[in-house]
């Protein structure tokens, strides 16, 4: 359990640094991005 819960937060971690990265990007895809995170 403790396992699935590491893979879920790295997942949002990297979701998250997505879309910073999108958003240094000019933001294009923020609001997909939003859309998937949530």
């Amino acid at each position: 359990i403790n396992a699935a819960i590491n893979i879920e937060r790295k997942g949002i971690l990297e979701l998250q640094a997505a879309g910073l990265v999108v958003s240094a990007h000019g933001g294009q895809r923020k609001s997909v991005t939003q859309t998937v995170a949530v």
